[in-house]
């Protein structure tokens, strides 16, 4: 019987099963964390609720039932094989769920200032919305706190595939020195001269080609893998290597279909944008000024907006990735999932990543120096430029596995910011960060 004036305690949702903790498994949590507590607020299409982090066995992962006939707002789709679910106590469900359903903008019983909250952080980031300082603190942490995965796996990774490509550049490319000296030699023979150029250029297309299509594969597997480290850690979990890799492992291809997606609509959006040079090539030719003129003037103004329009396609699905890795769904539906998830915070989501590439460009800054310099002694050592050719290819693919770590922790994070707030992510990672201790 009820206490007198108290209310009673509401049941839990229909469609969160109260599965027992797991006794082994990387992440000991009980089903939910990674879901929506409550469905989505309102005016919110996000398809929050389906999905969780990696798959069975990697974190613990628990089969989470499916909706009986008449569950409101709640998915039927199989999740079986996720990780970070934690179940919510019984008034905790739907305080959150309450609160969501009526468009609550966080967490409720908090203020929108940071500062107000209590500070509770189980693991590399405090579950409450974050602050500029808390979304680089963590990201910096994260580093720190998992190493061998965030620098020894994915360096690795990227070590192994520039090494390849530079050896393959050296010996595929031809001899740099010797083309210029034919070139030299052919004086006036024009039909020499152009065998050359044809020769280099030929060279160039068989090693640039099938080496960029394996590094867009390679920044999605290991962006793949820096989401999922994240993951562990936001709840105090050390992620080993083995664990990493599993997680990530089913999803290689999505992980690579929608990295080839974003860099085709690039590759769209730039055709329509410097489409315009067409003018400036037929007025130079034609020798008419006025066409090339204005060719070149509109080739600026659709290069801008071009330009534009990729940062905004690019901001819009920047949360694909971890949603993709962490809730375990497709291509289409984490992009979705993320257009939802950034509507109404582009500015800000565009000023963190601004941020975060203006870091990165000055941690680059100085590492280049330092290419620079191993470049320039291999060129004046050796003389053979093809040579310096493949160290450059492979010192540049050893400084990209430097810097996707911090890229990909500083994404993540600002994806369980953006859910933090949005749908009281906090309660569930807060819950589950109890049931593992």
């Amino acid at each position: 019987m009820n206490q007198p004036n108290q209310s009673p305690t509401p049941p839990n949702p229909s469609s969160w099963g109260n599965s027992e903790v797991p006794t082994s498994g990387y992440g000991q949590f009980s089903a939910g964390s990674w879901q929506n507590p409550g469905g989505s607020p309102a005016g919110t299409t996000a398809e929050a609720g389906n999905g969780s982090i990696p798959p069975s066995g990697v974190f613990g992962g628990i089969s989470r039932p499916n909706n009986p006939a008449g569950s409101d707002n709640q998915s039927t789709a199989d999740t079986s094989g996720m990780a970070f679910r934690g179940t919510l106590n019984a008034s905790a469900g739907a305080s959150a769920g309450a609160s969501a359903g009526a468009g609550a903008g966080t967490m409720p019983g908090f203020s929108e200032n940071p500062r107000d909250y209590q500070q509770v952080q189980p693991g590399v980031i405090p579950l409450r919305p974050l602050s500029l300082s808390d979304i680089f603190n963590g990201a910096f942490r994260a580093l720190r706190e998992a190493p061998s995965v965030m620098f020894g796996l994915i360096l690795g990774i990227w070590a192994v595939f520039a090494l390849v490509s530079g050896i393959i550049t050296a010996l595929s490319f031809p001899d740099i020195n010797q083309a210029m000296q034919t070139l030299e030699n052919s004086g006036e023979n024009t039909e020499a001269m152009l065998d050359t150029v044809l020769g280099m250029i030929e060279s160039a297309l068989l090693v640039s080609i099938p080496t960029s299509i394996v590094r867009i594969a390679v920044l999605a597997i290991t962006t793949g893998i820096g989401v999922a480290a994240i993951a562990p850690m936001a709840l105090g979990r050390r992620p080993s290597i083995g664990d990493t890799w599993d997680a990530v492992k089913p999803h290689f291809w999505r992980l690579i279909g929608f990295t080839f997606l974003l860099d085709l609509i690039a590759i769209g959006v730039a055709m329509l944008a410097f489409s315009p040079l067409i003018l400036t090539f037929v007025g130079t030719y034609t020798q008419n000024l006025w066409m090339a003129v204005s060719g070149g003037l509109l080739v600026l103004l659709t290069g801008l907006a071009g330009f534009l329009c990729y940062v905004f396609i690019t901001i819009r699905v920047i949360f694909a990735v971890p949603a993709m890795v962490m809730e375990n769904i497709g291509v289409g539906a984490s992009m979705r999932r993320s257009w939802a998830l950034t509507k109404k915070s582009f500015w800000r989501i565009f000023g963190v990543i601004a941020l975060t590439y203006m870091i990165w460009m000055a941690i680059m800054a100085g590492l280049g120096f330092i290419v620079q310099i191993v470049v320039t002694v291999a060129a004046t050592v050796t003389k053979n430029m093809t040579l310096v050719m493949g160290i450059s290819e492979t010192l540049s693919g050893v400084i990209a596995g430097v810097y996707i770590p911090f890229i990909a922790g500083v994404q993540s994070i600002l994806y369980i910011d953006l859910r933090m707030r949005r749908e009281g992510l906090a309660l569930s990672l807060l819950r589950a960060s109890q049931q593992q201790d």
